[in-house]
């Protein structure tokens, strides 16, 4: 696997493809032990997108709830959030 820290990205082979693919949603995905689906957002919790630590990330059931965290993180739904690093 090649890595490219800077961009944070990370070139993955995907079913005999090579694709881009941000190094957040490879470092939620490898905890979860699955591939997260295409319309599940990884939210950076202090909006730095160089910090992938799991404890700064969210993974948001779609765009709506993502604009709902960045307008109003109170308005979110349950089932908005799929996972919370806070709560390792």
């Amino acid at each position: 696997m090649l890595a490219f820290w800077l961009l944070g990205v990370i070139l993955k082979k995907t079913k005999g493809n090579y694709r881009y693919l941000p190094k957040a949603r490879l470092v939620v995905e490898k905890h979860l032990g699955r591939t997260l689906n295409p319309d599940e957002i990884v939210h950076h919790r202090n909006e730095k997108k160089n910090d992938d630590r799991l404890e700064n990330l969210m993974v948001l059931n779609g765009k709506a709830a993502h604009r709902r965290i960045h307008n109003n993180p109170e308005s979110l739904k349950p089932g908005d959030v799929i996972f919370d690093g806070r709560n390792l």
